[in-house]
């Protein structure tokens, strides 16, 4: 598929089953209204600090049970099948474990590669002209790959987990191998499917005058609303390169 019809086919899967899926991403907005109307509150820094780890540990929990639940149902979607939210976080909640502890290992491992440059860059620099070379373009990707390489490798680990049934590394990999020679466009889409959230970023970061309460109330039904588009757009991403290995292995 072109970004065109990704972009198209998310917009349309999304419209479909809005409801289901909007229920899904609203899974995440009670903790995140919940931090923001108690760290207001508090006065001293040391304990905001201290209030404001757990909280955060438990939005990001929260968010990544809803990513899951939401690529189970991008799948159910694709294969023309009806999307209930209840059964989708169910699906997400049993495989939450996988999940958890793959994104946990995805985030060590790529700050792990920005600190462990020039390898990341000579690492970039061999792959890229050995399977998509680009020309001086390298040259100039270097910068851009010697900081999200690898992360972009690692981009499809989640649906790896709910739709491959792997996890850790074999998960990383399962990615991996799917960007192989596909990295550039992959990066270039996730870019694109990406500022989708950046209205609802920029609404949180500078909410104006409107009070606490009001602004994460806000701000988090705005994530809530475009999270399954970029969710669904990344999994029809995941399904379009394994389409593209399964075609270049196919023998002639």
């Amino acid at each position: 598929m072109t970004l065109r019809e990704i972009l198209g086919f998310a917009v349309q899967a999304y419209r479909t089953d809005f409801v289901a899926f909007f229920l899904i991403a609203l899974a995440t907005v009670p903790l995140q209204m919940l931090s923001a109307v108690v760290i207001d509150r508090i006065n001293s820094e040391e304990t905001e600090s201290l209030v404001a780890i757990p909280l955060q540990i438990a939005t990001t929990l929260v968010f990544l049970l809803a990513v899951g639940a939401l690529v189970f149902a991008a799948n159910r979607v694709a294969d023309g099948q009806p999307v209930e939210a209840g059964a989708a976080l169910d699906e997400a909640f049993v495989r939450f474990g996988r999940i958890l502890t793959t994104q946990l290992l995805y985030a060590v491992l790529t700050v792990a590669s920005i600190v462990a440059f020039p390898y990341t860059g000579y690492r970039y620099w061999q792959d890229i002209q050995r399977n998509e070379p680009r020309g001086a373009w390298t040259v100039l990707g270097l910068v851009i790959g010697t900081f999200v390489y690898f992360s972009v490798r690692w981009t499809f680990s989640t649906q790896e987990v709910m739709l491959a049934e792997r996890q850790n590394w074999a998960a990383l990999d399962g990615s991996a191998t799917l960007v192989v020679g596909q990295w550039w466009r992959t990066l270039g889409i996730v870019f694109v499917i990406s500022l989708s959230v950046l209205p609802a970023s920029i609404f949180t970061a500078n909410p104006g005058e409107l009070p606490v309460l009001v602004a994460a109330t806000v701000g988090s039904l705005l994530l809530a609303l475009v999270l399954p588009f970029v969710i669904i757009a990344q999994t029809l991403l995941y399904f379009d390169l394994k389409a593209r290995e399964q075609t270049d292995d196919r023998p002639v």
